[in-house]
């Protein structure tokens, strides 16, 4: 478990990093991105295999990096996307927009009333 958990902050890590150097939207943060599955289907899939088929090392890691690039390229293509754990709503209507930043602009709206 600890393999799989170093494996995947690893690599989303690393493309946090990699959009925060060159001043991009992080990738992880965008909504509905198998990005962090793929991280986990790589990783899990090198544990599994390195821990009970004995697969060499080199050979786990060929195999892990393949299934997560091909799962990251097909979810790319077919346009795969997860879904909110839960929808924002603010008065009935759905919005994107958090709790916070709706607070902010009705307290803006009631300040420019005055």
């Amino acid at each position: 478990m600890l393999l799989i958990m170093i494996g995947t902050i690893n690599a989303v890590g690393g493309g946090l990093l990699r959009d925060i150097i060159v001043r991009v939207e992080p990738l992880m943060l965008k909504p509905g991105q198998f990005y962090v599955l793929a991280a986990l289907l790589g990783s899990g899939l090198f544990a599994g295999l390195t821990i009970t088929v004995q697969v060499p090392v080199h050979q786990a890691a060929l195999i892990a990096i393949a299934a997560a690039f091909l799962f990251r390229v097909l979810a790319i293509l077919f346009n795969w996307q997860t879904k909110a754990v839960r929808p924002w709503f603010t008065e009935g209507k759905e919005t994107t927009m958090s709790d916070d930043e709706a607070r902010r602009q009705e307290q803006m709206h009631d300040d420019n009333k005055k």
